[in-house]
């Protein structure tokens, strides 16, 4: 496998049909976490009566501060306009509530998404890297919390919810736990949120809007399928939203990716959410029956775990056109741990029988 790149990011289609000799459309992607059902046909049919009747979209400049947008996301998260800002993706708000803080040494707890740390520095702050253990699912508990704050120097805390890459749901009584901490200790808390609309139930959005020291991620893109129109937001109190869309560039978001969100989180989305509850539980089941050690995501993937992976996503890849998110180049991981995203129940299947197969169980 080593004499093969494994991509830092999933959905790398392109450079891995040229880097294996196939043709992109031979393979099918279980390694970007996005939810298999596209935008609805009406969603897209009112898209195009937009643009349509309305070209000033394109030739004039957006809104400059979104109103549209923030209000309809506030109405989506719970949370009054003023206490949002938005971006194209998470990671740029990230780096804007890092600058406009002012923060040095931001606790990042791995394996988690691999441009935190990149993102970080580019704000003039350094991760500092703590360890969650898979024999804990990943779990953070109180005392990992303490611990933590005792790190000489620390002013910040970045982590994930539900945690990416094993999809785990935190216990929404730990997450509070820890923002009381931290506020008690003067330590910002930034809690990444792109998984949260499957389980809508745990996020602190609605808490974060009335603290001066959590900042909650939130992203559009792996819910609603759009990872080609970049949109995200930041739910913080007031004054930190000035303080973080001060540090945004003017015109983060274009003006038809702007229009899609609002159409996309206008609609009844639990369908959505169902649909995957059924299909992860089903494919859930269906791995641990390989005897694979499968942690217990809540998101659009999961994440499992060979003793003997072999050359497992090499020959995914090549003798069934499977590709497999190998997650031996997250921090804290090895060549023991992959993801797979949780797609149709057709692709799903395809899944099962190559994995079957390259597994030699009936």
């Amino acid at each position: 496998m080593n004499e093969f790149a494994i991509p830092t990011h999933g959905g790398q289609l392109r450079a891995l049909a040229q880097q294996f000799g196939v043709s992109e459309e031979s393979l099918l992607d279980f390694s970007a976490s996005i939810h298999p059902s596209a935008p609805s046909a009406g969603v897209m049919e009112k898209l195009g009566q937009h643009l349509r009747t309305r070209p000033e979209l394109l030739s004039t400049y957006p809104e400059a501060t979104y109103a549209d947008l923030r209000d309809a996301i506030g109405k989506y998260a719970g949370v009054h306009l003023d206490g949002v800002a938005v971006s194209n993706g998470v990671m740029p708000l990230l780096q804007a509530s890092a600058s406009a803080l002012g923060l040095k040494r931001c606790l990042v707890f791995l394996p988690a998404f691999s441009d935190y740390e990149r993102t970080l520095r580019m704000a003039g702050c350094t991760a500092i890297p703590v360890l969650l253990k898979p024999s804990n699912d990943f779990r953070l508990s109180i005392e990992d919390i303490s611990r933590a704050f005792e790190t000489e120097g620390t002013d910040s805390l970045l982590l994930a919810n539900p945690h990416s890459p094993s999809g785990v749901l935190l216990a929404e009584d730990v997450l509070k736990e820890i923002a009381k901490r931290a506020e008690d200790a003067g330590k910002v808390v930034i809690l990444d949120e792109a998984f949260i609309d499957y389980a809508p139930q745990a996020s602190l959005a609605r808490l974060a809007e009335r603290s001066r020291n959590l900042f909650v991620l939130r992203s559009l893109t792996k819910y609603f399928a759009i990872p080609g129109a970049r949109v995200a937001y930041l739910v913080a109190d007031p004054d930190g939203i000035k303080s973080v869309n001060a540090a945004l560039p003017l015109w983060s978001v274009d003006s038809i990716a702007a229009l899609l969100a609002q159409l996309l989180i206008s609609e009844d989305s639990s369908r959505r959410r169902d649909e995957m509850d059924h299909e992860r539980s089903w494919l859930s089941a269906q791995l641990a029956e390989l005897g694979l050690h499968v942690f217990p995501g809540r998101a659009n993937f999961l994440l499992f775990s060979i003793d003997d992976p072999g050359d497992l996503w090499r020959r995914m890849i090549l003798e069934h056109g499977v590709v497999l998110r190998a997650c031996g180049n997250f921090t804290g991981l090895d060549e023991r741990f992959f993801r797979v995203a949780v797609r149709s129940r057709p692709e799903n299947t395809r899944l099962m029988q190559a994995l079957r197969s390259c597994l030699g169980t009936p």
